[in-house]
């Protein structure tokens, strides 16, 4: 079960998870902090800058529309906003004045009421922006000072949350919910590939039943997908086999039976020739016999040696018959002839036979009788 596809596959998926999760970690420790630093300096920016086109229109802030609008900027961003003018007498304030107005005259006639140390971060012809933390309270914040264009000093602040803590919560955070996640995804994939698994299992017990030429078992799979698909293609290929495998099982049937057959022929020829050859024997030995019996005029009449010719030409009759008749079989042998069946009289066969081996007989001192039987 180790090398199931089903495990493989979940181990894998978790990896990828558990990498992920840790990513996330360690990107949100490396670069987050930093992202967040960027996004507060430009929120106090930006709170600088609407500042700066509503008192180009409105130095004294007399429009209340232009007052709400600061308010809600300074409050969407979290921010902290004071306007002094040229004697202290605060023209604008959002959130807790007390601290600005102390911030101010720190800042304008280089006092330390609180005690606040600032690193300048930015600083340019119109503003200053710098990091702070108060030595009583240990607050964080950003500091942006500016005198504007009519004459009146602006300070607006900015609360920086303890960022590394944060990360550092946050990490916990994800690595909880990565733990969850992790372990309910195992569960879901394990559910679902154990579904997929239970079909491929199957395909490939067909397979091996196919492998062993077994073509009754058949995939009763519902899957639409590629699942499904294959095993439609593997009783295709199944039905296929079957029936190729049938029609060879025939062939080969039929294949031993033309092999028989030709064996059996085989021996028939075999067994013909060797009759053939014996039957040849007696002809020539009659043609050879008769034929020095004239030579040497064994019988000096007209008749004996008539009778002499007439077997030489009968033997050799019947050898060219012979002959034609195995030239006959050869050709029907390659499907170039019919066979033509003819009725014969064998009792005249044999007769014949007999009269032509007289001198054979009479060489051997042997004597022939034959009964003849009435015919039918």
């Amino acid at each position: 079960m180790k090398h199931s596809i089903r495990y493989k596959i979940t181990a894998l998926i978790i990896v990828i998870m558990a990498i992920s999760v840790g990513s996330i970690g360690v990107f949100s420790t490396v670069f987050m902090e930093k992202f967040y630093t960027n996004k507060k300096q430009a929120a106090i920016k930006e709170v600088y800058k609407t500042l700066q086109e509503i008192v180009a229109k409105d130095p004294d802030l007399e429009d209340s529309k232009n007052s709400s609008k600061l308010n809600s900027i300074c409050e969407t961003d979290g921010a902290t906003l004071i306007i002094v003018d040229v004697s202290g007498q605060s023209v604008y304030s959002y959130g807790p004045g007390k601290n600005l107005v102390d911030r101010w005259a720190s800042l304008v006639y280089g006092k330390n009421i609180n005690g606040n140390k600032g690193t300048v971060i930015e600083s340019k012809k119109d503003y200053t922006l710098q990091y702070m933390v108060d030595d009583v309270t240990s607050d964080k914040h950003y500091e942006l000072y500016s005198v504007l264009d009519n004459g009146n000093f602006a300070v607006i602040r900015m609360s920086v949350e303890n960022f590394k803590e944060s990360v550092a919560i946050t990490n916990q955070f994800y690595l909880i919910l990565g733990v969850v996640v992790i372990l309910i995804t195992t569960i879901v994939i394990l559910f679902f590939m154990n579904r997929y698994t239970k079909a491929l299992l199957s395909l490939a017990d067909i397979s091996k039943r196919m492998s062993k030429l077994d073509f009754n078992v058949k995939y009763q799979g519902h899957y639409k997908d590629e699942l499904g698909v294959l095993g439609e293609s593997i009783n295709e290929m199944s039905e296929k086999l079957e029936e190729t495998i049938t029609e060879l099982k025939s062939a080969n049937i039929e294949l031993k039976k033309d092999i028989a057959k030709k064996e059996e022929v085989d021996e028939m020829r075999k067994e013909f020739i060797s009759n053939v050859s014996h039957e040849l024997k007696t002809p020539i030995a009659l043609i050879q016999g008769y034929a020095e019996g004239l030579y040497d005029n064994i019988n000096d009449d007209s008749e004996s040696r008539k009778f002499y010719c007439e077997v030489i030409m009968d033997e050799a009759d019947k050898m060219n018959k012979m002959v034609k008749k195995l030239l006959t079989l050869n050709q029907i042998e390659f499907g170039n002839n019919q066979v033509n069946f003819e009725h014969f009289d064998i009792v005249q066969v044999v007769r014949t036979v007999i009269n032509s081996a007289t001198l054979l007989a009479k060489q051997k001192e042997a004597q022939i009788e034959i009964d003849d039987y009435p015919q039918i």
